[in-house]
Formats: C-alpha cells, structure tokens, sequence
C-alpha cells in the first residue's frame, strides 16, 4: 500500500515538475526572441538609416538619377561595407566612376 502511494506521489511530482518546465522554458524562450528581434530591428533600422544616407549625399553630389541607382544597388549590404560607399561618394569625380565602383565591388 504505501509503494502504492510512493509510486502516485511520484508520477504527480514529475508531472508537475514537467508541467513547470514547459512554462518556463516557453517564458524564457518568448523573451529571448522578443530581444533577439528588438537586436535585429534595431540593427536593420541603422543600416536602413546609413544608407538612406549615403543616397542623400550621392543625390547632392551627383544627382538624383545616381542616388536612385545608388539605393538598389546597396539594398543587402552590410553596414561594414556601407563605409567604403561614403569615402567613394567624396573620392569619385562623378556619378557614373561611384556606381561603376559599387557594381564591381559587389
């Protein structure tokens, strides 16, 4: 009788023990994608802002035919490569060497 009981205890406690875990780790998990996602928008936000940028100066450089051409071409660049696109945008003596460097870089 009192195995009998030990052994219900005991299939209760893992249950409940069980139970417990999943909501934690359901918890857990929630708020870590929240701050991963908070990390990546905010990430993806900067990088939308550099080159959004970049485009402003090129069309002030050279005009808005070379900074519309400018923005497709870096749409997927990483903000590490975005660096160089700025030193050209003040090195290059026109529009056509800028977007020239930009198709053979990538």
């Amino acid at each position: 009788r009192l195995s009998r009981h030990r052994t219900e205890g005991r299939a209760q406690g893992y249950a409940a023990g069980r139970e417990q875990g999943r909501a934690e780790g359901h918890t857990a998990g929630r708020e870590q994608g929240r701050a991963e996602g908070h990390t990546a928008g905010r990430e993806q936000g900067r990088v939308e802002g550099e080159r959004a940028l970049l485009c402003r100066l090129a069309a002030q450089r050279f005009g808005d035919e070379v900074a519309g051409s400018l923005g497709e071409l870096l749409a997927g660049w990483a903000s590490e490569d975005l660096v160089r696109v700025g030193d050209w945008i003040v090195e290059c003596a026109s529009g056509d060497e800028l977007l020239r460097r930009v198709r053979t870089t990538r």
